[in-house]
């Protein structure tokens, strides 16, 4: 956000150089909990700088070479670990949601291509961090509203209705079920990620849990966070690269020299405008991340046409099936017009395509083999078409017998939708 000069300059950190800080001090107990917090403008000198994983080899994996790296600053490190472990216990014991990720890195050739497409990892390091800034934020939303100067918090809602229906309609088909709308709890949708983590389709039943959440926005309201099962949180830790930070930071500062609410220089509607366009210039962003992504991914991918690859059918509409490569997970359309030799109806109150004649049927977390056919770069858009023999329909109940306790295909499951539309024959 701000300009590289001041972002990689005076306002980054540099071992043993002295910077000027908004510094958040918390002491935790050995339940997690934060027994008391203070916000004060001081002077800090970063004794190292480190990445992830040098991080985690030493504390996490304790290799040799990684302890000597870091020998000067281990005891804090290892401090740092065993408050992440309470930290991460007590995130456990709120209910709090905790997602694996689905983001994506790519990797370059000597000549500038993309050379695979993998998942991004975390480790024990980054969610260290995570846990820090949490409690962080956490502390600095909750001094801002008891000084009642207006600033901007992060609010994460419930799901919304209709996205609830949609998740307990899917959770159905894969035999898991969740409590009613009113009833919902984090600590549920947290259980249900546990429960898939055994199992073959559990990334697609996180794709679709996560899917179901609100987005988070900044309001001038102190409403929550849902997903962190938090009654107070803001952001804090990012003032160089996010706008609300850098008003968090403002208002701390403005309460610390004592500024009473009236005098302020914003008020709580200004606020809230600034909360509606801060909200939607982090969708834009979003969005533009989303996009560089997707051309990248169909760059990489036309460099593979022809070939196939194991997927996993992650939606399906009247007009085809959407396929999530299992390696990459990069996802293409199989066009109806692609299925094999039937008509295919799409019974939308099981999400699935049904062949008129075979009854080989297609639905949510079926695993394919596909084969690369088209990709369109300009449109962000894969197309691909299924691989190999096709199964039986008792082949395909075998198979899914195994992945799943689930009702039956040829058996109602969720809640009523609407009926049938009819497909195109190959």
């Amino acid at each position: 956000m701000l300009p590289e000069k001041l972002s990689n300059g005076i306002c980054s950190l540099k071992p043993e150089v002295e910077r000027l800080c908004l510094a958040c001090e918390l002491r935790i107990d050995a339940k997690g909990e934060t027994t008391r917090s203070r916000f004060f403008a001081g002077v800090m000198r970063s004794a190292a700088r480190l990445t992830y994983n040098q991080v985690w080899s030493a504390v996490g994996l304790r290799r040799p070479e990684a302890l000597e790296r870091v020998k000067a600053v281990l005891p804090q490190l290892e401090n740092l670990y065993g408050l992440y472990k309470i930290l991460s216990a007590r995130r456990a014991e709120r209910g709090a949601l905790d997602f694996e990720g689905q983001e994506v890195r790519f990797d370059y050739d000597e000549n500038g291509n993309i050379d695979a497409v993998k998942m991004y990892e975390r480790n024990d390091a980054h969610k260290l961090i995570e846990e820090c800034m949490i409690a962080a934020n956490v502390a600095a939303a909750k001094f801002l509203k008891r000084s009642r100067i207006p600033a901007l918090y992060r609010v994460h809602p419930r799901p919304p209705t209709h996205k609830y229906e949609e998740l307990a309609d899917f959770l159905g088909t894969v035999g898991m079920l969740i409590p009613a709308y009113e009833d919902l709890k984090p600590e549920d949708l947290m259980a249900v990620l546990k429960k898939a983590k055994s199992r073959p389709d559990a990334a697609l039943i996180e794709a679709v849990v996560l899917r179901s959440q609100s987005l988070a926005t900044y309001t001038a309201a102190c409403d929550g966070h849902f997903g962190l099962a938090l009654g107070a949180y803001a952001h804090f830790t990012s003032p160089i690269r996010r706008y609300p930070d850098l008003l968090v930071h403002r208002a701390i500062h403005y309460a610390l020299g004592q500024g009473t609410p009236s005098d302020y220089q914003y008020n709580p509607t200004q606020m809230s405008e600034l909360g509606r366009h801060c909200s939607a210039t982090e969708r834009r962003a979003d969005e533009a991340t989303r996009d560089v992504a997707d051309r990248l991914k169909c760059a990489y991918m036309e460099r593979h046409l022809g070939e196939e690859f194991e997927g996993v059918v992650t939606g399906v509409a009247s007009f085809g099936l959407f396929v999530e490569i299992l390696e990459t997970r990069i996802t293409g359309m199989v066009h109806v017009t692609q299925l094999p030799n039937d008509y295919y109806h799409y019974d939308q109150r099981h999400r699935r395509l049904v062949g008129e004649r075979t009854g080989v049927g297609f639905q949510l977390a079926d695993k394919v083999r596909i084969k690369v056919l088209r990709v369109d770069a300009m449109d962000r858009k894969i197309d691909f078409r299924l691989a190999g023999d096709m199964p039986t329909r008792a082949e395909q109940q075998t198979q899914r017998d195994g992945k799943s306790r689930g009702p039956k295909p040829d058996q109602p499951r969720g809640k009523t939708g609407g009926g049938g539309k009819r497909g195109r024959r190959r």
